[in-house]
């Protein structure tokens, strides 16, 4: 018990651990809680940013898989497209083209 008094004493008399005036510990309290919502506020933003990113991307990947689907078709289509529309212009009478 002895020795905890003596590092107390010890603890107080080195430099930089005075005593702090209570109007600015005060401050530096409130401070200290706006700094701490402040944190809490941007980690809050930072999840729903993360959320919206895993949104978007899924999305994106979503769409990429169907426009993928969409030329994959597109281009199984394509004779039979040319086909039909070299059959077209064949029937057509040469005012019409």
């Amino acid at each position: 018990m002895r020795s905890c008094w003596i590092l107390i004493v010890l603890a107080a008399s080195l430099p930089g651990c005075t005593m702090v005036p209570v109007t600015e510990w005060n401050t530096l309290q409130a401070q200290n809680r706006a700094l701490a919502e402040q944190n809490r506020a941007q980690l809050a933003q930072l999840d729903n940013l993360r959320d919206h990113c895993r949104t978007v991307e899924d999305r994106m990947l979503a769409d990429e898989k169907q426009l993928a689907a969409l030329q994959e078709r597109a281009g199984r289509d394509r004779p039979a497209f040319e086909s039909c529309r070299r059959e077209q212009d064949d029937s057509d009478p040469p005012s019409r083209r």
